[in-house]
């Protein structure tokens, strides 16, 4: 994500000189920090802390699964002098914000992938100090950052609790969920989360992940063949969410397809059109008006809503430097 000279967490934000003004607002919609165990470890209660210090996590992190990735997912030139790739403010400003122009960034810690299926009270706490530490540290510090909610998202009371706690600061634009979970976003244990995210007027981030990464046949044996096909989960979560009847019993509700792309939505909807139409499982799903199509196509699978009034929703891109 950053590179390998670091100018220094504290350091102002540089000015970027163009030859001619931009008629686009460059966004990249997928920066991954990282918190550093001190950050972690002074944000927890005394509790949270000796649990964590004795047994660890009980979730694999997100760079921790097999297939492991190149350099642990991060460029070859993104980690700074002290800590790891992701952890210093001053070096994503030198070597991301800066050399790229962005104009805005937002944040999406692949931590909360992990930290949100832990046990509950410690999955809150973990969640909790993420956020405060991305809200404190990153949003406060450089005006060009946006931030994601991460709730823990096992515990839906715990993660409604998370997102009205944080739904008021309009810094933080979505609310971010793995691309699996321990089920499909359609069962109904989900619906509060959902619904909390809607009533806030904020779309829910996948991002591909998650510990249940397997594609029907099995765990993948090598990173290409899971990296290639990373829109085979987020279009199982789409289906689980169409006919879950998710997106027409929460109206507002939009999602967000984060790093798993968007060409496989067109061949589904006409899949789910037809099946729908020659099975008529009205009576078997949770879609109950809306034709499978109709569903996907309100409810959005791009990236393209924020709550910033600065940021034009139509101007939105992925920059072109990795995360």
């Amino acid at each position: 994500m950053s590179s390998s000279t670091s100018s220094g967490t504290g350091a102002a934000p540089a000015t970027v000189e163009r030859e001619r003004p931009r008629d686009v607002t460059l966004v990249d919609v997928d920066v991954h920090p990282t918190m550093m165990p001190a950050a972690l470890e002074e944000r927890l209660s005394a509790r949270a802390l000796r649990h964590w210090a004795e047994f660890g996590p009980r979730v694999a992190g997100a760079y921790a699964m097999f297939p492991r990735m190149r350099n642990g997912g991060f460029r070859v030139d993104a980690r700074p002098e002290h800590g790891r790739p992701g952890s210093d403010l001053g070096l994503v400003r030198h070597q991301h914000l800066d050399e790229y122009g962005i104009d805005y960034a937002v944040l999406t810690p692949m931590q909360a992938q992990s930290f949100g299926g832990e046990a509950p009270e410690l999955a809150a706490e973990l969640c909790r100090a993420l956020n405060d530490w991305i809200r404190d540290e990153w949003l406060a510090e450089e005006p060009r950052l946006l931030g994601s909610i991460c709730p823990p998202h096992e515990h839906p009371d715990l993660a409604v609790r998370e997102i009205e706690r944080l739904a008021g600061d309009p810094r933080f634009v979505q609310v971010l969920l793995p691309g699996t979970a321990e089920q499909g976003l359609g069962d109904g244990r989900y619906r509060p989360i959902l619904r909390a995210a809607a009533e806030a007027g904020l779309p829910v981030a996948l991002h591909t992940g998650g510990n249940e990464m397997h594609r029907g046949a099995g765990w993948p044996s090598y990173y290409l063949e899971m990296h290639v096909w990373n829109g085979n989960t987020m279009a199982m979560q789409a289906m689980s969410l169409i006919c879950g009847g998710v997106l027409e019993e929460i109206g507002d509700l939009q999602i967000v397809s984060v790093e798993c792309g968007i060409a496989w939505a067109a061949a589904m909807g006409w899949a789910l059109d037809d099946a729908f139409r020659t099975f008529g499982e009205t009576l078997t799903t949770g879609m109950r008006r809306l034709r499978p199509s109709s569903c996907a196509s309100t409810s959005g699978s791009r990236r393209s809503r924020s709550r910033s009034p600065t940021i034009p929703s139509s101007s939105c891109r992925r920059s072109s430097s990795p995360a």
